[in-house]
């Protein structure tokens, strides 16, 4: 398993079982190729190589919790969330 989705599946409990994996793969991509470009973007605006490197890091991490938070809340839906 990728480090993503190892991380995926702790935060959101989910069960592996229910949960078709290629499904959960293409869905982890395409929330990456949504915040990087978001990310890359909005450090463009500061000029200081220290403060890009450090908002980078924030937003990356930021924006990488809010979309796990949204894949859970699908797959919640659905039905796939472990019973703890």
């Amino acid at each position: 398993n990728l480090p993503e989705v190892k991380l995926l599946i702790r935060i959101a409990n989910l069960d592996m079982k229910k949960v078709n994996y290629k499904k959960l793969l293409k869905q982890i991509s395409l929330m990456f190729s949504i915040l990087l470009p978001i990310t890359v973007i909005a450090i463009e605006f500061v000029k200081s190589i220290f403060l890009k490197i450090l908002l980078g890091a924030f937003l990356l991490t930021l924006l990488t919790y809010l979309g796990f938070c949204i894949i859970k809340t699908y797959y919640k839906k659905r039905g796939m969330i472990k019973d703890v």
